[in-house]
């Protein structure tokens, strides 16, 4: 925005995605065409300062690959007024990057991996807790290296917590992940049991009217270590 401010996340600017951070049950704000609508949770991240400029270079250059135009981002005739909107959470950090999965003409192997690299190479450090928020799992390359952390030798046994949706989101969904990913947390849970790692895989709900459970929905991409590395996917 304006080339001050950058937004970086897994929100879809679609229908049937707001919600705020209680995840209330009914949200009066929540509607799609006055239909109610699921709780929804997900993360964005916004950045100001040098960064925001690379950020720019990037969606310019991703504009170009997929139109093949060129696409001018105007600035104001007025200097912005700051923007901090009001409920978000400030992150006070010494560096801030970001990493890219990408097919690049340019690079020497066609490609750029910077996000499962980012990932790899985070799951392991990780010295006490791996915590990830995720819409589905079915990445054998993460599940190696979460198998890898866990069977480290010389390391404190690791804490890592899975938070994800209960069940697909829609009925192909299921049927399009839902074997790949079964295999992967079941993998997970063998060698978790097998090495002394915690592993806890795990939804968020609420209890409706009738006393069934409503689970959140569960769209963001979150990895967090120890207290060392928050990436915003």
């Amino acid at each position: 925005l304006d080339g001050e401010i950058a937004f970086v996340g897994g929100v879809d600017l679609a229908r049937s995605r707001w919600d705020d951070r209680s995840h209330a049950l009914d949200n009066p704000l929540r509607r799609e065409k006055g239909e109610p609508q699921k709780p929804y949770h997900d993360v964005m991240a916004f950045a100001t300062g040098a960064i925001v400029q690379d950020l720019e270079a990037l969606f310019r250059g991703r504009w170009r690959l997929v139109t093949g135009e060129s696409i001018v981002l105007r600035r104001p005739e007025r200097a912005p007024r700051p923007l901090a909107p009001r409920d978000a959470l400030p992150i006070r950090c010494k560096r801030v990057a970001f990493s890219r999965t990408l097919r690049d003409e340019d690079a020497v192997d066609r490609s750029l991996f910077d996000v499962k690299q980012l990932y790899e190479n985070g799951i392991a450090a990780a010295e006490r807790l791996i915590y990830i928020e995720t819409q589905y799992f079915t990445s054998r390359a993460i599940h190696d290296a979460l198998v890898g952390r866990m069977r480290a030798g010389g390391t404190p046994p690791i804490q890592i917590v899975i938070v994800m949706p209960r069940g697909a989101d829609t009925p192909k969904e299921g049927v399009a992940i839902g074997p790949a990913q079964d295999e992967v947390l079941s993998s997970l849970e063998e060698v978790a049991s097998d090495t002394g790692a915690e592993l806890r895989i795990v939804y968020s709900a609420q209890h409706g009217e009738d006393g069934a459970l409503v689970p959140t929905f569960i769209h963001s991409k979150l990895l967090i270590v120890d207290d060392r590395l928050l990436s915003v996917g």
